[in-house]
């Protein structure tokens, strides 16, 4: 867990777990802290030991720890992944995640289902609000590069605008992009900006993507991202960065 006042200079302050929980055995990735009720939430992504990928909640009553780890939320069988947590316009709270069919060459479901008021587990009917079909979120030659993945939500102006990724993210031939959609109710239906990809690699940094949506104590609206370097001689993977959001 790291800790800023001002976005740019960081610091660790703990971890989420000292051991890996009992259900899982790794793949821990995509973590997003949220503050709902008093407490905080870790929605991460991590396999169990039946091999697939699963959503998965922690809570604690500080940002810092410690955490009680609650277990699956959602394990659908090709793997799930990336969770976020939203209100929708009624108040109620929802998880959005991505269902992984790209490990199995099928399309990538955003989807959404109602969170139970203590927010540790899904009740009710899950729904499908968007998935893969525009010819930026597929790679031209890596069939599990056709998806989209990491939703992000931020409510304005009676809009939900969904940051979301696309395309192949995380080696040397990625091309992830990133793209908006917005819809007046968080079920739907939902409109993909005609200006996709809203961000794309440039000449110091490639394969921008996974963003999530910081508001600072001026108001202004900051997306922190990973990208990887475009000239680094050596490897280093994927980086985090930060852009404001005009």
């Amino acid at each position: 867990i790291l800790h800023s006042r001002d976005l740019i200079n960081w610091q660790v302050v703990g971890a989420v777990f000292e051991r890996r929980p009992e259900w899982s055995v790794g793949s821990y990735w995509a973590p997003e802290i949220s503050q709902h009720g008093g407490r905080f939430f870790m929605y991460y992504a991590a396999r169990q030991k039946s091999g697939s990928l699963c959503v998965a909640v922690a809570t604690a009553r500080r940002p810092q720890g410690p955490y009680t780890d609650h277990g699956p939320l959602v394990c659908q069988p090709v793997g799930s992944i990336d969770g976020f947590p939203v209100t929708d316009e009624k108040g109620q709270r929802y998880l959005l995640w991505k269902e992984d069919g790209n490990s199995v060459s099928k399309p990538t479901p955003i989807w959404a289902q109602k969170l139970s008021a203590n927010g540790t587990r899904l009740v009710g009917e899950r729904k499908e609000i968007m998935r893969n079909d525009q010819p930026w979120e597929k790679h031209a030659s890596l069939p599990y590069g056709d998806l989209i993945e990491g939703p992000a939500i931020v409510r304005r102006n009676g809009w939900f605008y969904m940051f979301y990724s696309g395309n192949f993210c995380c080696a040397r031939e990625c091309n992830y992009m990133m793209g908006v959609a917005r819809s007046r109710k968080l079920l739907g239906p939902w409109e993909k900006s005609p200006a996709n990809p809203i961000m794309a690699g440039n000449n110091n940094w490639k394969c921008p993507g996974h963003g999530t949506v910081v508001t600072d104590e001026r108001g202004r609206d900051w997306m922190l991202y990973h990208a990887m370097h475009a000239k680094d001689f050596v490897y280093v993977g994927r980086q985090a960065l930060l852009d404001e959001i005009k």
